[in-house]
């Protein structure tokens, strides 16, 4: 992914955020490269910085869960939020599996399309 992101926007930082509970991400901090702000349409935002966040879909949607169940104060006493926090924790490396499992999947699906017609299959990352 890093690939694509550089071969369009200049690359400041990448910050890999991977917390101890399950969140998992890669955090960019980019900007227009030169090329595209010396464009007309461009031109407002030379110098200009930004975040993007880049997730696999099972990380986007365990993040999206955990942020509704995990920062929403409720009645929960100690004990179950650390409950809740080692069921998270469970989930999110159940997912970092899948997410390999799926890699896997895809790279072995191209390799058979490949093999079988001559076709340079399109990557999907």
């Amino acid at each position: 992914m890093l690939k694509v992101v550089k071969k369009e926007f200049r690359v400041y930082e990448l910050l890999e955020k991977h917390k101890h509970f399950g969140y998992r991400a890669n955090h960019y901090i980019i900007s227009l490269d030169t090329k595209r702000t010396s464009l007309n349409e461009y031109k407002r935002f030379y110098g200009l910085k930004c975040e993007v966040q880049v997730k696999t879909l099972l990380q986007h949607a365990w993040a999206e869960i955990e942020h509704d169940i995990g920062y929403k104060p409720g009645q929960d006493t100690a004990w179950e939020r650390s409950e809740i926090r080692k069921d998270f924790s469970k989930n999110a490396q159940l997912l970092g599996q899948a997410d390999k499992n799926f890699v896997k999947i895809r790279k072995l699906y191209e390799k058979r399309r490949k093999k079988e017609d001559g076709t340079n299959p399109k990557k999907v990352s």
